[in-house]
């Protein structure tokens, strides 16, 4: 039987390859890599609004996440990113008369906001992942997730080791200062060694703030998930990663990291 521990690490020696190859084939690859984790993370929401017994049909979720990853790619589905804003407002009404049909007056402000705020939250922020590759660089989406991924580790660690104070322990109790920290400190720690390696992709001070950013948006996207969770009452939204849980659970911080990434880029440095 493997440990908790175990079933992480062998989970990252066959993920990390993957999403890095998707990152550096990029084009199709990558779009069919973030419109493949968007979808999935939506089911997952969708499963955790089920428990508050809130029901999103499954067609109007995903062709929302779907015309959004769409509008941020240039690979051809220029037919999309023409027509985004008809498309999106045409799925909206079908949404409006499929409420109307079914006639459940019980709930409909819930459903209404729960499924714009999953597009907006899932789908519209999971497509930063798209847009910095797109308008920017695919570098800049390695080196983000590569920062990311070190603050998740050395929080883990951290806060496993050394965790004796805890953020805020109703929503999520193993959450710790002392992993915070470590968590920052690992994200520096990567930012220095990329910056060190190849300092043409990241000056100095660029590095540091995106470690900062990182070490600061990237624990309350993880905060914020917990707090969905904590609600639907569940520990994990699914068990498709083993000893990591859901595609919810492993991408809460890159869903906040990314859009503050790409501002960070767009407004000081393009």
């Amino acid at each position: 039987m493997l440990t908790d521990l175990q079933k992480r690490t062998l989970f990252s020696i066959i993920a990390i390859p993957l999403v890095v190859s998707s990152v550096v084939l990029q084009g199709w690859t990558f779009f069919l890599l973030i419109s493949g984790v968007v979808c999935g993370a939506l089911y997952e929401y969708r499963t955790l609004l089920r428990k508050k017994e809130i029901v999103l049909p499954l067609f109007f979720v995903w062709t929302g996440g779907l015309l959004i990853c769409f509008n941020y790619t240039s690979i051809g589905f220029f037919f999309f990113k023409q027509y985004f804003e008809f498309l999106f407002f045409i799925l909206f009404l079908f949404f409006l008369l499929y409420e109307i049909i079914c006639g459940q007056t019980l709930r409909v402000i819930e459903r209404s906001a729960a499924f714009v705020f999953g597009l907006f939250y899932i789908a519209y922020f999971g497509s930063f992942l798209l847009r910095i590759g797109e308008e920017m660089r695919y570098s800049y989406v390695l080196i983000m997730m590569i920062l990311v991924w070190c603050n998740d580790l050395f929080a883990y660690f951290s806060g496993r080791f050394w965790g004796k104070h805890f953020i805020v322990p109703k929503i999520s109790p193993k959450k710790t200062w002392e992993g915070w920290v470590g968590g920052w400190a690992g994200t520096f720690l990567a930012g220095f060694i990329i910056q060190w390696f190849w300092p043409m992709l990241l000056s100095g001070w660029q590095s540091l703030i995106l470690s900062v950013l990182i070490g600061v948006v990237g624990p309350l996207g993880d905060l914020f998930e917990s707090l969905l969770k904590r609600d639907a009452q569940v520990k994990d939204t699914s068990q498709i990663f083993p000893g990591h849980g859901g595609i919810l659970d492993r991408i809460d911080s890159q869903l906040l990291c990314a859009p503050a990434v790409y501002f960070y880029f767009k407004i000081f440095c393009i």
